[in-house]
């Protein structure tokens, strides 16, 4: 079944604010429905690994990103951002150092910024 891009793109933001609403649960169930239309597509991932965070699940959300996300798309600035705060959240501090000297590194001038806003105590 074709599903149209602006109904995927809908979708995207509906789960986005439902993760950020706090409604894990409902915002896994509706990445699940659009990575069912759009299995290979890297929003979902990083949907899912939202929710996983607006849940406290910070080690779900990092195995999430590096399993589903960063195996497909390994160049993803947005994904290794994503990575960085599940990391930096769940409290681990070496691994999220890694992850932010990627991205201190990146020629990606927001993944420059966001580096430096994960390095803040």
């Amino acid at each position: 079944m074709e599903v149209p891009s602006k109904a995927v793109q809908t979708l995207m933001e509906i789960g986005v604010a439902t993760a950020a609403s706090g409604l894990a649960s409902q915002a896994l169930t509706i990445f699940e429905g659009i990575g069912a239309v759009r299995p290979d597509s890297e929003g979902v991932g990083m949907g899912v690994a939202m929710a996983q965070m607006g849940a406290r699940a910070y080690d779900d959300a990092a195995k999430t990103l590096r399993d589903q996300v960063l195996a497909r798309h390994p160049t993803s600035v947005e994904a290794k951002m994503f990575l960085g705060l599940a990391l930096k959240l769940g409290g681990r501090n070496a691994e999220c150092d890694s992850v932010i000297k990627e991205l201190a590194a990146s020629s990606d001038a927001k993944a420059r910024d966001f580096a430096t806003t994960l390095k803040a105590p």
